[in-house]
């Protein structure tokens, strides 16, 4: 039952996204390779997914069907998106916006604040284990969507505003699968 109820959510999911496609892209994915694997391994990974992540999975498989995608970047950000939890989605969003900080701060106290002491999973999961929070942003970390470095032991004027954290890989993973245009992004 549980199994029969998600692939007619996937497919009522895909279905959106496709009908919205103008008629001579649609017509023209029959003969694309990449759609072709992007569908058949986004549709194994909803089976195993929450309906958020299979939004992602859908919003990925329009996304192929009307851009060009090296398939490098597909089967990577496939594999981050099976193994991503949607704590790991909202943090790459959070590190994704910029954020102004106050005087006197240096971004070396900002980077000990933000990335060792984890305030953001701190302050809106309260009840998170701080091991989790680590493994989280290691994750991001090792697949090379987030960075923290640039991060210089330097002042910052009143208004200045420290640049977003997510590498250009993470910028594309977050259009690949559509996050800016979903409502999972946590609030400042």
């Amino acid at each position: 039952g549980a199994y029969k109820r998600r692939l007619e959510t996937w497919q009522e999911l895909v279905g959106q996204r496709l009908a919205d496609l103008e008629a001579a892209t649609f017509d023209s994915l029959g003969d694309n390779e990449d759609f072709a694997s992007v569908l058949v391994t986004a549709t194994e990974l909803a089976a195993k997914s929450n309906k958020i992540k299979m939004e992602c999975l859908a919003n990925a498989v329009k996304y192929v069907a009307t851009n060009k995608v090296e398939e490098e970047y597909i089967i990577v950000f496939l594999n981050c998106m099976e193994k991503y939890t949607l704590k790991h989605l909202e943090a790459l969003l959070y590190f994704q916006q910029a954020r102004t900080f106050r005087k006197d701060k240096t971004c070396m106290d900002m980077l000990i604040n933000r990335i060792e002491k984890q305030p953001y999973f701190s302050q809106y999961y309260p009840e998170m284990d701080d091991n989790l929070s680590k493994s989280i942003i290691d994750d991001l970390r090792n697949d090379g969507l987030y960075s923290d470095e640039g991060m210089i032991s330097k002042k910052l004027t009143d208004s200045e505003t420290l640049t977003p954290h997510a590498t250009n890989l993470g910028k594309q993973f977050i259009d690949f699968f559509g996050l800016n245009e979903m409502d999972i992004c946590v609030e400042n």
